[in-house]
């Protein structure tokens, strides 16, 4: 059985909902990830943050947005 026919047996026992789904997955599949379309720049940005955190530089997600809490908390007083 080719794969296309797999995919039309297994997807006919979705319902409608879960057919659009998997449409939209499908799309997402095809087509190029943001990533791959950045401008240089912004991937060599992107590199060197990743090293950073590899590196154990940088602060923890939470820690960050408590911070940025604190001074939106501040600048209402």
């Amino acid at each position: 059985m080719a794969k296309i026919e797999k995919i039309a047996e297994a997807a006919a026992q979705l319902s409608e909902e879960q057919i659009d789904g998997l449409l939209d997955h499908m799309r997402r599949l095809a087509t190029r990830p943001v990533y791959d379309s950045a401008p240089a720049e912004v991937r060599a940005s992107i590199e060197r943050g990743v090293a950073e955190r590899d590196a154990g530089l940088g602060q923890p997600f939470e820690d960050v947005i408590s911070e940025i809490q604190t001074k939106i908390d501040g600048a209402h007083r």
